[in-house]
C-alpha cells in the first residue's frame, strides 16, 4: 500500500535497529549522570509519539510511491532512534530494581499479562482488516479507502496507549547507583581542536565498545546474539509476502497465524520458563531457544500452495507456533542476561555495548537480506522446481536465515554463564517433561475405559 519493494522490504526490517550507535551515546548519559528513570520517559514517548504521523503518512503521502516509502522508513527509523536511548536506560533501571532470584519470574509474568492484552486485540484487528479489505481491488490507499483509514487508526491508536504505558512508570521510584562509575579520563587539550575532539571520541568509543569486548564471555554472548539476530533480519521481512502471495492465505489467516499463535504459545510457557531461567541459568535457555529457531524456519522450505490441507495447516501453524516459543525464550533470557549486566560493573556499559553490537547484526541482515532478495528477484517470474516445490528470491533468504540460525550456536561452546546449569541437563529435563506429557495423552483414553476384573 505504501510502495514497498523486496529491497525497501529489507530496509523496513533494518530500521528497528536503526540507533544502533546512539545506544552508546545514551549509555554515556546514563554513567555521567547516573539516572535512567526520565530518560527512558521521555525517550520512550518520543518513540511512542512518532507512531501517530506514521499512521497519518497512509492519508497524507501520495501512495504507492518511492517517495511515501522513504518517508514512512524514515519515521520508523527516528522511533527506534529514540527507543535506543530509551532501552538502556529501561534496562538498567530494572536491573537495580529487580533482584536477581525473582527476575526470570518476573519477567515470564509480565509476558503472560502482555499477551492477554496482545491476543484479542490481535484477533480485533485481524477481523477487522479482513472485513475492510476489497479482495478484488488493488492494495493502493485509492481503491482500498475503507482499509486505509482503518491501518491509519490502529496506527494512531497504538501510539496514544503507548503513551499511556510509559507515563504508567512515573510512580515508580528513581534509583541511583550505589557506587559512581568511573569515566575515562578526558585527554589534555593540545594541538588542532579537531584532532582534541577526535581523540575525546575515540577514548569515549572505547570505553562503551571495545572495552567490554575483552570480557570473554560477554564476547560469546556478543557474537551469540548478533549472529542470531542477522539471521533473523535477513528472512524476517519476507515471510508476510510468501504468505500472500506463494501461499495465496487471506488476511484473517495470516493475522491468526502472524499475530495470534505466537503470543498465545508463548503465554503458555512464560510464566514456567521464568522459573527455568532461575533455577538452569542462561546459557542453556540460549541454547535450546536457538536450536528451536532453526527448526521453527525449516517449514519453510517445505510449503507449497497446493499440497494437502491437513499438511498445509500444520505446516504453516508449526512455524510460528514453534517460533513463538523459542524467540521468547531467548528474549525473556536475554533480558535476564541484561539485567545481570546492568547490576555490575559499568551498569548501562555492557548493555548498551551488546545492543549496540547486536543491533549493527540487525542493520546488516536487512540490508543484505534486501540486496539478496533484489539480486535474485528474476526468480519470482522463473521459480526453482524440485518436485512439487517452487523455489524463489524470497526462499532463499529463508535459506540463508536457517544456515546463520545454526551458526550461532558455535559462540555459546565454552561460554562461562555463573551458576547456570549444563545444556544436556536442561535437554533432558525438557525432554522428560514432553515425554511425560506425550504419554499422558496417549494413555488417557485407555483410563478412560471401565477396566475391571471379569467377575468369577
Amino acid at each position: 500500500m505504501v510502495g514497498f519493494d523486496d529491497f525497501t522490504r529489507g530496509l523496513l526490517a533494518s530500521a528497528l535497529y536503526a540507533g544502533a550507535f546512539l545506544q552508546l551515546i545514551a549509555s554515556l548519559l546514563i554513567e555521567r549522570t547516573g539516572l535512567t528513570k526520565y530518560q527512558f520517559l521521555w525517550f520512550a514517548t518520543i518513540h511512542r509519539v512518532l507512531w501517530i504521523p506514521i499512521g497519518l503518512a497512509l492519508l497524507v503521502l501520495p501512495t504507492p510511491t518511492p517517495f511515501a516509502a522513504i518517508c514512512v522508513l524514515v519515521l520508523i527509523s527516528m522511533s527506534w532512534c529514540a527507543d535506543a536511548f530509551a532501552h538502556p536506560a529501561w534496562i538498567t533501571w530494572m536491573g537495580m530494581l529487580i533482584p536477581p532470584r525473582i527476575r526470570g519470574r518476573f519477567m515470564g509474568h509480565r509476558r503472560v499479562w502482555t499477551s492477554l492484552v496482545h491476543i484479542p486485540v490481535a484477533i480485533v484487528v485481524g477481523v477487522g482488516v479482513w472485513l475492510a479489505e476489497d479482495a478484488d481491488a488493488k492494495m493502493t490507499v485509492a481503491d482500498q479507502p475503507v482499509l486505509a483509514w482503518l491501518l491509519a487508526g490502529m496506527l494512531i491508536v497504538g501510539g496514544i496507549s503507548g503513551i499511556i504505558d510509559i507515563l504508567l512508570f512515573r510512580r515508580i521510584p528513581e534509583v541511583l547507583p550505589a557506587e559512581p562509575t568511573v569515566l575515562p579520563d578526558r585527554p589534555r587539550r593540545t594541538g588542532w581542536w579537531l584532532a582534541h575532539q577526535a581523540t575525546r571520541l575515540w577514548r569515549g568509543l572505547h570505553w562503551l565498545a571495545f572495552e567490554p569486548m575483552a570480557n570473554r564471555d560477554f564476547r560469546k554472548y556478543v557474537l551469540f546474539r548478533t549472529t542470531l539476530t542477522f539471521a533473523q533480519t535477513i528472512a524476517v521481512g519476507y515471510f508476510v509476502w510468501n504468505i500472500f502471495e506463494n501461499l495465496h492465505m487471506n488476511v484473517l489467516h495470516a493475522t491468526m497465524l502472524w499475530m495470534v499463535a505466537p503470543p498465545l504459545a508463548w503465554m503458555m510457557i512464560a510464566r514456567p520458563l521464568g522459573r527455568a531461567i532461575d533455577q538452569w541459568g542462561r546459557r542453556p535457555v540460549f541454547a535450546l531457544g536457538a536450536a528451536g529457531t532453526v527448526f521453527s524456519i525449516a517449514p519453510w522450505l517445505f510449503i507449497y500452495a497446493g499440497m494437502p490441507p491437513v499438511a498445509f495447516y500444520i505446516l504453516t501453524a508449526l512455524p510460528f507456533v514453534l517460533g513463538g516459543i523459542v524467540w521468547g525464550t531467548i528474549q525473556q533470557a536475554e533480558y535476564n542476561m541484561m539485567m545481570g549486566f546492568a547490576d555490575g560493573k559499568g551498569r548501562s556499559r555492557y548493555v548498551s555495548a551488546s545492543r549496540f553490537y547486536v543491533s549493527t547484526g540487525g542493520i546488516l541482515g536487512g540490508v543484505i537480506g534486501g540486496l539478496l532478495t533484489r539480486s535474485l528477484g528474476f526468480l519470482q517470474d522463473d521459480p526453482i522446481l524440485i518436485g512439487p516445490f517452487l523455489y524463489n528470491n524470497w526462499h532463499v533468504a529463508f535459506a540463508a536465515s536457517l544456515l546463520f540460525r545454526a551458526l550461532s550456536l558455535v559462540f555459546l561452546i565454552g561460554m562461562h554463564d555463573p551458576g547456570s546449569k549444563s545444556v544436556r541437563h536442561a535437554a533432558r529435563q525438557v525432554g522428560a517433561g514432553v515425554y511425560n506429557a506425550v504419554i499422558t495423552g496417549l494413555l488417557l483414553p485407555m483410563r478412560a475405559l471401565p477396566w475391571r476384573r471379569p467377575r468369577q
